[in-house]
């Protein structure tokens, strides 16, 4: 399991005390797998992490809620590569020129903001609900 170092240690303990849980942890964005990536920590005062994967279209990224910033996990995932989708919740996530360019949208839970996205003209293939 690959979680952010600066989660608490209580909560890092107990993750190891389960069965066959292996613990790593992280402080920068980088590479968990073949074609697999995890951001670093993002936002305060908790720190929140995003999945990346990188698919034939490009990259596709995972996120809860986006409470550190939607815009913030593009940029950090845009490193990579071209950003192809995102998947998650977008929380307060406001700044819809940030997703120009990203051709799979798919919000979640806590999406404030759903009826923006539809009529945004981002020239996005696929925008799901």
């Amino acid at each position: 399991m690959f979680v952010l170092k600066s989660f608490s240690d209580s909560f890092k303990k107990w993750l190891t005390g389960r069965s066959r849980v292996r613990l790593h942890e992280i402080n920068d964005a980088q590479e968990i797998c073949k074609d697999v990536y995890t951001t670093d920590g993002l936002g305060w005062p908790i720190k929140r992490q995003s999945l990346v994967v990188r698919t034939d279209g490009g990259l596709t990224v995972i996120n809860g809620c986006a409470h550190s910033g939607l815009e913030s996990v593009l940029r950090i995932a845009s490193k990579l590569r071209g950003i192809y989708g995102v998947i998650g919740g977008f929380h307060g996530f406001s700044k819809l020129e940030a997703l120009r360019g990203v051709s799979s949208i798919v919000s979640c839970h806590c999406t404030m903001r759903k009826k923006e996205l539809f009529d945004h003209d981002m020239k996005t293939e696929e925008i799901i609900s």
